[in-house]
């Protein structure tokens, strides 16, 4: 999946999710992306994200998820929280 955004500031744009949590364009497009090759995500206990399987995770998969920590973080939350949460 291509990051589609015709301007390079696009990606840093701010996403408002239900409940506070703000991410950037990029991580979101970046989430769908990893989920587009197989890989899915899951929190811990202490709130770190996991990216299953790891044979799947490249090398500037790791380096995203890093540089973008915290935002990561906030999304693969807030989608466990919305995929329990009753429709």
């Amino acid at each position: 999946m291509a990051i589609p955004a015709s301007d390079p500031d696009e990606l840093d744009v701010l996403i408002p999710l239900r409940g506070g949590a703000t991410v950037r364009y990029a991580v979101l497009l970046w989430l769908l992306d990893c989920e587009d090759r197989g890989i899915t995500f899951s929190t811990e206990a202490d709130g770190r994200a996991r990216l299953h399987p790891g044979r799947l995770v490249t090398d500037a998969d790791l380096a995203f998820a890093r540089a973008h920590r915290d935002e990561v973080r906030a999304a693969v939350a807030y989608i466990e929280r919305m995929c329990e949460a009753p429709l």
